[in-house]
């Protein structure tokens, strides 16, 4: 009897040794199979989230660059904009002088307006050299130049600089 049992035993254990490898085995590369697609899913939906964020950053910078051209047409800002550098450059390029005052106080109302159609922060004129020669909200940038090489990187042109600063803000 003990040599019955112990052969249904060893057949036991070998039927459930033959059910279990196979079924771990493809249990074991079900896991593997599925690790593998979850982080497939999950790094598309990263590029995914990447080419949105992408699309809506360059959107963002040619709706900015639109603004500025049908600003840069406009007979008001156009006037403002010369009057301020007229006065700055009367003053000998110094922001803060009389006539720059006079004239930069002379627009701040109507330039407002502006800033607030377009539901901008602050609203800068910069000189051709580089100089933020007005800024509605008259913060530290104004008299600092814009484009000085010391804040361009090598690489960079003037329009990178812009980018790069805007997006740092």
């Amino acid at each position: 009897m003990l040599k019955r049992q112990g052969l249904r035993a060893k057949l036991l254990v070998t039927f459930i040794a033959v059910g279990i490898v196979p079924a771990g085995i493809i249990g074991a590369f079900a896991i593997v199979n599925a690790v593998s697609s979850l982080s497939k899913a999950a790094f598309e939906k990263i590029d995914a989230v990447g080419t949105i964020k992408k699309n809506q950053i360059q959107g963002y910078f040619e709706q900015r660059l639109k603004d500025i051209e049908v600003l840069s047409g406009d007979k008001i800002i156009l006037e403002a904009m010369e009057k301020i550098h007229a006065g700055a450059e009367s003053d000998g390029m110094v922001t803060g002088g009389s006539m720059w005052m006079y004239f930069s106080n002379e627009s701040d109302k109507r330039l407002e307006t502006y800033k607030k159609k377009y539901n901008y922060y602050d609203l800068l004129f910069v000189s051709p050299d580089g100089d933020v020669i007005y800024t509605g909200n008259k913060e530290s940038d104004l008299g600092q130049n814009a484009v000085s090489y010391t804040h361009l990187r090598a690489h960079e042109t003037v329009l990178d600089l812009v980018c790069r600063l805007l997006l740092e803000k």
